[in-house]
């Protein structure tokens, strides 16, 4: 994905989210460079995660739009507003599976852009974010949590899904 992308995309999420993490930036461009893989151990416990998720993450909107490009080739469609607007949630787990198992990204383009956001923006200190990222990879980068801050602020409930599946879901 050109720089200037992911810069707006990064810019758009701290602004959209001031109460941000430096655990939910990394989020944020893991998701968005490394897609959603991580995220499925089996259809069975995908299909039951959405279920439960749909279940409890009530109908307050935060604001969210329905979706919310992360990069050039990925997306998070917001459940509340997805549902609000009735896309079917069935449709949602297909395309959130299939990006799982099909879409895959690189760790070298993870840091060359977590390395592009501390260029950009000043909520965060750059020997904090390097000391993160070196910390990230010396576990293999694994995928993490929102924040407490953010999960209170914001009760995120989205899937990632590639963008060329929005047109399935009626999102594009």
């Amino acid at each position: 994905m050109e720089r200037n992308s992911y810069r707006e995309i990064i810019q758009y999420q701290l602004t959209r989210y001031p109460g941000m993490q430096l655990q939910d930036l990394y989020k944020l461009i893991y998701q968005g460079v490394l897609g959603s893989s991580h995220a499925i151990n089996s259809v069975d416990a995908a299909e039951k995660w959405l279920s439960d998720e749909l279940l409890f993450m009530g109908t307050d909107s935060f604001g969210e739009e329905v979706v919310e490009k992360l990069s050039s080739h990925i997306a998070r469609v917001n459940l509340r507003p997805f549902v609000a607007d009735g896309g079917d949630p069935a449709l949602l787990l297909q395309s959130f599976i299939w990006t799982g198992r099909e879409y895959s990204g690189s760790t070298v383009d993870l840091i060359r852009t977590w390395d592009m956001a501390g260029e950009i923006q000043d909520l965060f200190q750059l020997s904090k974010m390097k000391s993160f990222i070196h910390r990230q990879e010396a576990e293999g980068f694994p995928a993490v949590h929102h924040s407490s801050i953010y999960r209170e602020l914001y009760r995120p409930a989205y899937r990632v899904v590639c963008i060329k599946e929005l047109k399935c879901l009626s999102c594009e």
